[in-house]
């Protein structure tokens, strides 16, 4: 039998009282660790989680997936573990269709689905991009390749120790977004938020509207300034416009 791995959610910061829970996806060859301020933002109503998968961070000695089936079957078993607070969640890039997939299985279990925010994605029922043969292509191809697609990696990457720490996780994550097959399904019962860079080259030629495909509920729009990474950059304005959505809910 297959050994794999555990998918596990990091609660960064305990609130028993929570009417929401937040559960956070971070984008290719990062981890929860991205979303540690999220909690200052939000009100004490809302409790926020992050996914921490295998190969990253505090679990970077643990081989992380790169197939898409095994690694949503985990993130779905960790979902269900959850007590029954309605759950929001928030997708980033990669992290977005993860998010996309994880809200289809909830809409479809006991738990109460609040909403979904997707952010630096183009709705994947759009045209696909080129798939890359990755095996193929060294750490520079390979980079340079994600540098086209989504614009910097951020000053990080040009230092050799952390470069190569992350670029095993980042080649993971690029197989992973690669094995992944959209597939049209019933339009989710929650409200769907979408957030895009004015200046993200992943979205720049896309049409977010397309994403409103996916609900039968309230759809939102909201452009942020900055390019692939902004809501690193511009946290303060995507988690009030998360607040507001999540209140409007």
């Amino acid at each position: 039998m297959e050994n794999i791995p555990e998918v596990v959610l990091r609660c960064l910061q305990a609130r028993p009282m929570a009417q929401t829970r937040l559960v956070c996806v971070p984008h290719a060859g990062a981890g929860a660790s991205i979303y540690r301020k999220w909690p200052s933002y939000l009100p004490e109503t809302v409790e926020v989680l992050a996914l921490q998968l295998p190969g990253r961070e505090d679990r970077l000695d643990e081989q992380p997936f790169t197939r898409w089936q095994p690694m949503m079957e985990g993130v779905c078993q960790a979902l269900d573990q959850l007590p029954p607070t309605p759950v929001a969640l928030f997708g980033h890039s990669l992290g977005a269709l993860i998010a996309l997939a994880a809200a289809r299985h909830l809409a479809t279990s006991k738990k109460r689905l609040a909403h979904l925010f997707v952010s630096g994605r183009h709705w994947p029922g759009d045209v696909a991009e080129p798939v890359a043969d990755i095996d193929t292509l060294s750490d520079e191809e390979l980079l340079s390749l994600f540098t086209a697609r989504y614009g910097s990696q951020g000053p990080a990457m040009d230092n050799p120790e952390i470069r190569e720490m992350i670029m095993p996780v980042l080649r993971a994550d690029f197989a992973l977004l690669t094995s992944c097959r959209w597939q049209a399904a019933t339009p989710l019962p929650c409200p769907v938020s979408v957030f895009t860079g004015n200046d993200d080259p992943g979205t720049a030629d896309r049409d977010a509207s397309k994403w409103q495909a996916e609900t039968s509920s309230d759809f939102a729009h909201h452009t942020i300034e900055g390019g692939h990474l902004f809501h690193m950059d511009s946290t303060e304005k995507v988690l009030a416009y998360i607040r507001q959505d999540i209140a409007a809910g």
